[in-house]
């Protein structure tokens, strides 16, 4: 299970993602909504992590480009609804789920906003950040929607009826950055003297498209190899250090992978499973870049890049192939997590959303521990930490780009960010180190304290920060598949990875 309230529906989002056929064509990215309230309790480790969830005048933006956003829009959003179709996959529609209907807080007489979440679920800390924004704001109201995915969104920009705040992911707003569909932010920055060195360097390294900042941070999400202490005790092993290479994590499944006839009844670790374990991850998780200075060119098509297809299909290979791990994950519902609280899986690279949303909820007391993710054979002794980023901006065909602005900045502000972790059920990260930070969320949930530490070094993009980047991430994972299911060799699906991947950067790059 993916994280439920930071992610989209994997399926769903690269089906509603085929707008792109229009802008690039169409991560590893996924979830539903927010959770029920969970309380568990724990004790926090150096290195670990067990605990309890807790319930609780401005710029004037550049002229607006309406014409050209309407233009692009309009096409990206026709190729939104055909690929929908064409897939199967759900298509724009008037039916609301029960208890997922727009919400209205403030007063009247002064201006409106409309806030579109468009991830499918109930957005508990942009509903408390609202309603606290229009304390100060007596005479404001604020709309805020829940199920207004991309299609929807693109009609709207089309049609000229835009909302005046959206948010969504890095790579999404890349793309939409790319057509003109979202507003600079650079002059309202500038005007009121935003610090935006006070967030984590995750938050903002991809901020920005051809040197212009077109969102403003939402949350974060940390991905780390989380550790079953328990279970590496129990074969013997020392868990006070975490896996500090590649062999390590080999080591780990020679000791604790277990059968039960032909069957995997425990195993060590899994490198298809967990967060971030697609093609991308791995190829920078052993030094191969993605892309080249000028974002033009792939650049993993190398050694370093065929040595961690190599080391990631031997991995499979020796547990049994795709077949037998896909069994031993099948009565796991709720994912890696879910296997790991419950003994089977001794180590694994997850989203930080799995400590409180599965793994605690099934085993409180459980002694976790969370490390930075090794580097491969030819980055010895490097450590890796990934992100994911949720942002917040403005769309350029909006009608109320100043009055947006002043909730944008409230929100990915010290104000608005308090909402990410003390919300029921919370367990995004906030992108001020502060914020994160406070004694109260700490000690509402411990393993925030070693979370922070890890997303205070994470600089490795769980997406490719590129307006393409989604569809070369797609793409490559399906090449990809062929060799973890053993049906061809590293050589003809690198080859392959790089002739698609290209070919969809160029086709962006050229416009078409």
């Amino acid at each position: 299970m993916m994280n439920p309230r930071a992610e989209h529906s994997l399926v769903s989002r690269r089906s509603l993602l085929a707008f792109a056929s229009g802008l690039t064509g169409a991560g590893l990215l996924a979830a539903c909504g927010a959770a029920p309230a969970t309380s568990v309790a724990g004790t926090s480790t150096s290195g670990s992590a067990s605990a309890a969830t807790s319930g609780s005048a401005s710029a004037s933006a550049a002229p607006s480009t309406a014409a050209a956003t309407k233009a692009a829009a309009t096409t990206a959003s026709a190729a939104a609804t055909t690929s929908a179709g064409a897939t199967g996959a759900a298509k724009p529609t008037a039916t609301i789920p029960a208890g997922l209907q727009p919400t209205t807080y403030g007063g009247s007489g002064g201006p409106h906003l409309q806030v579109w979440w468009p991830n499918g679920s109930k957005d508990l800390a942009l509903d408390a950040s609202a309603q606290a924004f229009l304390k100060t704001h007596p005479t404001w109201s604020i709309e805020l929607s829940y199920t207004n995915g991309i299609p929807k969104f693109l009609t709207a920009v089309a049609s000229d009826t835009a909302p005046d705040v959206y948010l969504y992911t890095t790579d999404q707003m890349l793309q939409f950055a790319a057509k003109g569909i979202l507003l600079p932010l650079d002059d309202y920055i500038a005007q009121d003297k935003v610090d935006m060195k006070q967030y984590f360097k995750a938050a903002s390294l991809d901020l920005t498209y051809k040197n212009k900042t077109y969102g403003m941070p939402e949350h974060l999400d940390v991905g780390s190899i989380y550790q079953n202490d328990r279970l590496l005790q129990t074969v013997g092993m020392d868990p006070s250090k975490g896996p500090q290479s590649w062999d390590d994590l080999v080591a780990i499944n020679q000791h604790v992978t277990k059968l039960n006839g032909k069957d995997l009844e425990r195993v060590g670790f899994v490198p298809t499973w967990g967060w971030p374990v697609d093609t991308v991850g791995w190829l920078q998780a052993n030094g191969a870049d993605i892309l080249n200075a000028d974002g033009t060119k792939v650049a993993f098509n190398n050694a370093a890049g065929s040595e961690a297809l190599n080391w990631v299909a031997t991995q499979i290979k020796t547990l049994g192939g795709t077949d037998a791990i896909n069994a031993f994950k099948k009565p796991y519902k709720s994912g890696s997590g879910d296997a790991l609280a419950h003994d089977a899986l001794a180590t694994e690279l997850m989203g930080v959303w799995d400590i409180a949303y599965t793994i605690l909820k099934i085993a409180p007391n459980l002694a976790l521990s969370q490390w930075s993710m090794p580097g491969g054979p030819s980055i010895p002794g490097k450590q890796l930490d990934f992100f994911i980023a949720e942002l917040i901006f403005i769309p350029s065909g909006s009608k109320q780009h100043d009055d947006a602005w002043q909730f944008v900045k409230w929100h990915s502000g010290p104000g608005g960010q308090q909402f990410i972790q003390t919300v029921e059920g919370a367990w995004d990260i906030a992108c001020i180190p502060s914020v994160a930070g406070d004694p109260a969320s700490i000690k509402a949930q411990p393993w925030r304290t070693r979370a922070n530490e890890l997303m205070a070094k994470a600089e490795t993009s769980a997406s490719i920060l590129s307006p393409a980047g989604d569809d070369m991430q797609s793409a490559m994972n399906k090449v990809a598949a062929d060799l973890w299911a053993g049906k061809q060799d590293v050589s003809t699906t690198m080859t392959q990875m790089a002739q698609q991947a290209q070919a969809i950067l160029d086709k962006y790059n050229s416009g078409s």
